[in-house]
């Protein structure tokens, strides 16, 4: 039916648009992940795999930062 049709097809959206955001370096993207089928699972290890992207850039940014602040004799912020 329509509403069955309506009910798979939307979260693949928002997983789509959301797959988007993160190409386009928006790290802190995230989607519903109430579902408890195999789309729910999809978003909820989509959601754990966008936050992990997101702290793994913010550990590279602060070790950049480090690093480039020892190489000016000067402590980090």
């Amino acid at each position: 039916s329509w509403a069955l049709a309506r009910r798979i097809t939307q979260p693949l959206r928002e997983l789509n648009a959301a797959a988007m955001e993160l190409s386009r370096a928006n790290y802190a993207v995230r989607v519903p992940d109430n579902g408890t089928d195999e789309i729910g699972m999809l978003a909820r290890t989509f959601n754990r795999m966008s936050a992990s992207i997101e702290s793994a850039r913010a550990e590279r940014i602060r070790r950049e930062r480090e690093q480039k602040a020892e190489g000016e004799g000067q402590s980090p912020p």
